[in-house]
C-alpha cells in the first residue's frame, strides 16, 4: 500500500515481486536459526543504514522499496505484533502496541491491509501482471517460504484461523507467478538444447 503511494508521488515504476520480497523481508528472521524473532531484522535503524546505498544511487526511486521495508515493521508489526527491536542495535527493548497475533484487533488489521492491498491490486492490473513469465519473479521463493512455513506448518509460530484465506490467496499468486517463469525457463532452454543439436 504506501510504496504504491510512494510509487505514484515519487513517478517510480514498481517492480511488484521486488516489493512483496522487500515487505517480507524482516521475516526472514523466522527462518534463521539462532535469530529472535522481531529482533534485529526488525530495526527501523538498521533498515535506514541499508537502505542508506540505495538511496544514493536511485535517489527518490529507493523510496517505495523503503516503504515497503517501513509498512511492514510499523503498520504490521509494530502495531499488531506485540512489540519489535524498532532501534537495535541501541537498545534490545520491544517497542509497539500490545495487541497479540491473535486478538480481533490484529485480524481485523491483518484483513483491512490484504483487501485494501486486493483492491490496489486489482485496480492498477498488477494482479494480471505478476503471473506473466518474468525473471523477477523468482525471488517470490523468498515470501512464499515466509506465508508458507507458519500457515501449514505452524512454524515457527501459528498462524491464526481466521487469517489462512488471505496467506493461501498470497500464496497461489505466488506460486502461479513462480511456475509461469519456471515453465518459460525450462521451454528456453530446452529449445536452445534442440537449436544445438547437430542435425
Amino acid at each position: 500500500m504506501l510504496s504504491k503511494l510512494t510509487a505514484k508521488i515519487t513517478k517510480t515504476r514498481l517492480n511488484i515481486p521486488l516489493v512483496f520480497l522487500l515487505s517480507v523481508i524482516p521475516d526472514v528472521d523466522l527462518l534463521i536459526p539462532f535469530v529472535e524473532h522481531r529482533g534485529p531484522f526488525h530495526s527501523i535503524l538498521l533498515t535506514v543504514v541499508v537502505f542508506v546505498p540505495f538511496f544514493v544511487k536511485y535517489r527518490k526511486r529507493a523510496s517505495p522499496y523503503f516503504a515497503a521495508l517501513i509498512q511492514h515493521l510499523l503498520i504490521g508489526d509494530y502495531v499488531a505484533g506485540g512489540g519489535i527491536q524498532l532501534l537495535w542495535p541501541l537498545t534490545s527493548q520491544p517497542y509497539g502496541l500490545d495487541v497479540g497475533i491473535e486478538s480481533p484487533i490484529s485480524i481485523a488489521l491483518e484483513w483491512a491491509i490484504f483487501l485494501v492491498s486486493a483492491v490496489i491490486m486489482i485496480k492498477t492490473k498488477d494482479i494480471y501482471k505478476l503471473p506473466q513469465p518474468n525473471p523477477s519473479n523468482l525471488i517470490l521463493g523468498v515470501p512464499t517460504f515466509t506465508v508458507l512455513l507458519p500457515t501449514f506448518l505452524a512454524f515457527p509460530l501459528h498462524v491464526p484461523l481466521a487469517l489462512v484465506p488471505p496467506h493461501i490467496l498470497y500464496l497461489g499468486i505466488f506460486l502461479i507467478s513462480l511456475s509461469k517463469y519456471s515453465q518459460l525457463a525450462i521451454a528456453k532452454s530446452m529449445h536452445k538444447k534442440q537449436k544445438e543439436k547437430p542435425t
